[in-house]
């Protein structure tokens, strides 16, 4: 996974649309701070402040603001199938938006990670790279802590509890 271009804290107005009928061309991974409409592979979305959604480059894709701005961290990169695997193996969704709870974390990762993208400086490119391995796994952290919220899991000790 290579990125190719990255972003932090973009603020758009109310008017901004990202329209890829055919694709970005290449990986989009997004960290959605605003509340926004989505439209990913033909299905809509009514997508949450803290949510995020990672595209494969030949999903179509359109959003825009909900409301009165749009904000996002955001990297469009290259990968391979060796990344594919590794996404589900991690319980990563693609092309489709999630909510999650603890984005400020992932967004001060982003923040780094931009930094070092851009940087000249000594290790930087192994920086990103660490950073970028950092992001995901953190990722994958909450999105298996939502899903093990919303199946239940931690009922048991409240169940016996009650008993």
């Amino acid at each position: 996974m290579k990125i190719g271009s990255i972003g932090y804290e973009h603020i758009h107005g109310p008017e901004f649309v990202m329209d890829r009928p055919s694709g970005t061309g290449a990986g989009l991974f997004l960290i959605i701070k605003s509340t926004a409409l989505f439209s990913v592979g033909g299905k809509d979305y009514d997508v949450e402040k803290g949510s995020f959604i990672i595209v494969k480059r030949q999903t179509p894709i359109r959003y825009t603001a909900k409301d009165d701005k749009y904000i996002d961290d955001w990297f469009y990169f290259d990968y391979d199938d060796a990344d594919l695997e590794r996404f589900e193996r991690l319980g990563l969704p693609l092309d489709e938006p999630r909510a999650l709870s603890g984005v400020g974390e992932l967004s001060q990762i982003f923040r780094m990670l931009t930094y070092e993208h851009y940087s000249a400086e000594e290790y930087s490119s192994q920086l990103e790279s660490s950073l970028l391995d950092c992001l995901i796994y953190k990722l994958a952290r909450l999105v298996a802590v939502r899903n093990n919220m919303s199946a239940g899991f931690g009922s048991d000790k409240t169940e016996s509890l009650t008993m």
